[in-house]
């Protein structure tokens, strides 16, 4: 009897050692380091940013899906790898100073020189190899995250620094890059990215920090080799079937924002105003991964009245009207319950402000991160970011709802 348990014992322990050696880890680790400019996104922006150069290094913990996983989006988008990082940015040689006798001279003229400093940012992301070929991929990300500033913009002793208004800060970063594998579970990688920190509208200035940085980044993930040869037997392989649809979405949202006419009366006592938005989109999910269409956008911001007292006060003869009125494109990119959704789009009513006929332009954009709840009907919850050529409008809090039309 003894002799059978063991027996039993040793070969479960084999099984077991067996399963370990052909089993496959998720886990790998990421270091990077960029370094580029600080872009002079507009006119104003260009009267009095001098010196730009930045550099930036992360660490990033990293999971990769795996075919073993079973999961038809992970399928779908080629096995992607979702990241959760720190960041360190030196910003500290990003200058900015009013010249007398320039543009916008009116301004208030210091004889300082105003910086960023340095920026600590915490962010989650989803890398994505769209090509493989051999030992080489090419990917792009996309992450997003809170960052914080040691620097920001300060009446008394920082204020020509207009990029970054408060402490702390929306993230957005968009690279694309090469992997080459070394061996030995390390990988080099080198591209481009695209940083993005401005505070939303939350506080004032927001005119935001956009840099565009060549990187360099180490990867290693014990179980690289065979997770590519998991992928590459994968590869071709059907997917579960999916049934198109057609579906509408109602959403709403709320923030409440500061307001650009307050900034330039003051720069001192700024308050936050309610703004209410209402969408309406018809869309086709023609694809597990991904749905488009088009929407039907309103905005109400309570705050019109302030607006009026403000420009009375600067002169300007206006009635702005609460109410604007806007068209857009959208797109949706789907991974489980999470989806990222985008907009592109026209205002045909807009009044808001004699001000913000200047400013804002005619076009634009939401980006936003969501969560949906199928056993709810597929309510949604999530936040947006609005803006207008890159430049924050408001940040809000979704809730939306979609009802599906009819299916194919």
């Amino acid at each position: 009897m003894a002799r059978r348990q063991l027996l039993i014992l040793t070969l479960s322990l084999l099984a077991v050692a067996a399963f370990a050696e052909d089993s496959i880890s998720h886990w790998g680790m990421m270091v990077d380091a960029n370094g580029g400019i600080v872009l002079k996104h507009s006119k104003y922006v260009r009267s009095w940013l001098q010196t730009r150069t930045m550099w930036s290094a992360a660490a990033e913990l990293r999971y990769h899906t795996l075919p073993s996983d079973s999961n038809a989006f992970a399928r779908d988008y080629g096995y992607p790898t979702f990241f959760a990082g720190f960041r360190y940015g030196d910003y500290n040689h990003v200058t900015m100073h009013r010249e007398p006798g320039g543009m916008w001279s009116d301004d208030i003229i210091v004889d300082y020189t105003s910086k960023i400093g340095n920026m600590w940012t915490l962010y989650l992301g989803m890398e994505r190899q769209w090509l493989r070929r051999g030992r080489w991929s090419f990917d792009y990300t996309l992450a997003t995250g809170v960052g914080y500033c040691s620097n920001p913009y300060d009446y008394y002793t920082n204020q020509d620094n207009e990029l970054i208004g408060s402490h702390f800060s929306i993230y957005i970063n968009l690279g694309v890059h090469a992997q080459r594998r070394l061996g030995n579970g390390l990988a080099l990688r080198a591209g481009l990215d695209f940083m993005h920190h401005s505070n939303g509208c939350f506080a004032r200035p927001n005119m935001g920090a956009n840099a565009v940085t060549p990187s360099v980044g180490l990867i290693y993930y014990p179980d690289m080799e065979k997770r590519e040869e998991q992928i590459a037997a994968d590869e071709g392989k059907r997917n579960a079937p999916f049934q198109r649809y057609l579906y509408t979405e109602f959403t709403l949202g709320y923030t409440r924002r500061s307001l650009n006419e307050e900034w330039l009366w003051s720069r001192t006592d700024m308050h936050h105003y309610p703004n209410y938005s209402l969408s309406a989109a018809f869309m086709y999910r023609y694809a597990r991964r991904w749905a488009s269409g088009v929407s039907v956008d309103l905005d109400y911001g309570d705050y019109d009245w302030r607006v009026k007292e403000l420009e009375d006060a600067m002169g300007y003869d206006y009635t702005p009207s609460p109410v604007s009125v806007g068209m857009s494109l959208r797109h949706v990119a789907f991974y489980g319950n999470l989806s990222l959704a985008m907009q592109v789009g026209g205002y045909f009513h807009r009044h808001i402000g004699y001000n913000a006929n200047i400013v804002d332009d005619k076009v634009y954009e939401k980006i936003g991160v969501h969560y949906s709840f199928p056993r709810l009907g597929g309510l949604t919850i999530g936040g947006n970011v609005k803006a207008h050529l890159t430049r924050a409008d408001y940040t809000e809090v979704i809730i939306s709802m979609p009802i599906r039309i009819k299916s194919y």
